[in-house]
């Protein structure tokens, strides 16, 4: 299991973590369609969120799906495979039918010159790291 390793600021988006969020292994950019902010986060931080509750996962790719529950403790199986995200008529993202104003992004940094077979579970020695980002959506 991993222990949280830094303590982060709480601001408007997760004093006392009270809003839902989604989270994958990508967003995709052609649903930026109102001003966003990207931030690199702690892999801590995250952790922090995702055990709190109140999240909806669209992991997509069942490759890495295995390596990243084992990192996290959590199970980031998706209600249903490779679900779509969309946007509502404001400009945010909805998955499931609901809205989001949050998504936190978690996707694995190869081993140099490697990209996964498709269909081939990726083995965890060629992960080096993961990259954390999160997304705000502004009103």
């Amino acid at each position: 299991m991993t222990t949280l390793t830094r303590e982060h600021k709480a601001d408007s988006y997760d004093a006392g973590f009270p809003g839902t969020f989604i989270t994958g292994n990508t967003f995709p950019v052609n649903l930026f369609r109102r001003k966003a902010e990207v931030i690199p986060e702690s892999f801590g931080h995250y952790l922090a969120r995702l055990r709190a509750g109140n999240w909806e996962s669209y992991w997509g790719h069942a490759n890495t799906l295995s390596a990243v529950n084992s990192l996290c403790g959590v199970d980031l199986t998706p209600r249903e495979d490779r679900p779509a995200l969309t946007t509502d008529a404001a400009g945010f993202p909805v998955l499931y039918g609901k809205s989001y104003r949050e998504c936190w992004v978690l996707t694995p940094e190869y081993r140099p010159g490697y990209r996964p077979a498709i269909g081939v579970e990726v083995a965890p020695d060629d992960i080096l790291s993961w990259q954390t980002l999160r997304i705000l959506w502004h009103n």
